[in-house]
């Protein structure tokens, strides 16, 4: 189960730092803990979702995704191993021998396409770089997925955000949070480029699995997507490091790796923006001026601060006839003021005597209902205008 493998892997991991270089064991270690001695996955992380005896590329040699599926038959389960893990331990005991052997295995079972193509095509991938089946480009994205992911929950639980440059001002670590948030929300380049790639590795597992394509048919098909893979890793790469450059210790990529275990200080924790503060624009003029409709949510909030639903919020993506739409930057300004003008006219329609008159509950659901309107007339708007 899951708890055994978290111990496996600490003890692993314990274990391989206090061997010797070069040890018998070490493979094994590394497999354990999915890291190569250099550092890299041995399994990337966009194959860590799938099941054990799944987690191979299309150009994983073909005896190790036979040879791993027949361990799991005759165990009955229990054998669960990634086939890139047993090429990876094949690979580490045989050396080089087993570099040149591996891909010749990779054609067995294989009728379509000419032998010495096949082995030809693997056997390269051993010796020459090819960007499009290189994972770095995953590598990357993750690693910077795995930073926003810590700056979010630094950010929602006052921790401390040791990625960030400990000489930002509050300002700006709240900017931090909010931008983190906005690039692996919906709509946002992370998110984007997951829902994407997802569909990309998918389009590659049908290939693999079918039978009507030969093999050299498969291997062009796979390249033009492996291509789009990288292709979208990168626009989420370029973000992450416009980020990192802005508000990260060494300004990029570099120093984020260095950093990862270095911890931070007190100068770096994160306060997330309340929600006030998180308003657009067009609300901003009204929390300066302590309008009415302001105070009065500041007054139920303060009396359970879980009701941050009481204030006025805008959405950034909806559905509409099982459409899922986003606001782009290009329509937001219009789809708020269009929103605030409805939230306003319903807000300001209640009179002091009937607020007074009201109870806590009721004055929630009064302020959901301002949002429900205000949302539908801003909708009806954007799909008119914009969609």
């Amino acid at each position: 189960d899951k708890f055994s493998l978290d111990i496996m892997a600490t003890v692993g991991g314990n274990i391989r730092d206090i061997l010797p270089d070069g040890s018998i064991f070490s493979p094994l270690f590394d497999t354990i803990n999915n890291q190569t001695y250099l550092g890299i996955p041995i399994v990337s992380q966009s194959l860590e979702t799938r099941t054990g005896i799944d987690q191979y590329e299309d150009d994983t040699a073909r005896s190790f995704v036979g040879l791993s599926k027949i361990m799991y038959d005759l165990t009955g389960g229990a054998a669960n191993i990634s086939p890139e893990k047993l090429q990876y331990l094949t690979e580490s005991y045989t050396g080089v021998l087993g570099q040149l052997l591996i891909p010749l295995m990779g054609t067995i079972g294989q009728a379509d396409g000419a032998w010495y193509q096949r082995l030809w095509a693997d056997t390269s991938r051993q010796f020459m770089t090819d960007t499009t089946y290189s994972n770095r480009y995953g590598n990357l994205f993750y690693q910077y997925r795995d930073g926003f992911t810590e700056i979010i929950k630094a950010g929602d639980t006052g921790g401390v955000a040791s990625d960030l440059n400990p000489q930002l001002t509050d300002a700006e670590r709240k900017q931090a949070y909010t931008d983190a948030k906005a690039l692996t929300s919906s709509g946002g380049a992370f998110n984007t480029a997951s829902k994407n790639v997802a569909a990309l590795y998918a389009e590659i597992d049908a290939n693999n699995t079918n039978p009507n394509l030969t093999w050299a048919q498969r291997q062009d098909l796979n390249r033009v997507l492996r291509e789009r893979i990288n292709t979208e890793y990168s626009i989420a790469i370029a973000e992450g490091e416009k980020y990192f450059g802005q508000y990260g210790i060494d300004r990029g990529i570099a120093g984020r790796i260095q950093v990862i275990a270095g911890g931070g200080s007190d100068a770096q924790k994160l306060t997330a923006p309340t929600k006030i503060e998180t308003l657009p624009d067009v609300f901003q003029g009204d929390v300066a001026d302590g309008a009415d409709y302001i105070a009065r949510s500041e007054e139920l909030i303060a009396e359970n601060p879980t009701l941050t639903t009481v204030y006025p919020n805008p959405p950034r993506t909806f559905k509409d006839e099982g459409v899922e739409y986003t606001v782009g930057d290009d329509a937001w300004d219009d789809f708020t003021q269009t929103y605030y003008d409805t939230y306003i006219d319903y807000v300001e329609g209640i009179s002091d005597d009937d607020w007074a008159n009201m109870d806590n509950e009721a004055r929630v659901e009064f302020y959901r209902d301002a949002h429900r309107e205000a949302s539908k007339d801003a909708k009806r708007n954007y799909l008119m205008y914009y969609a």
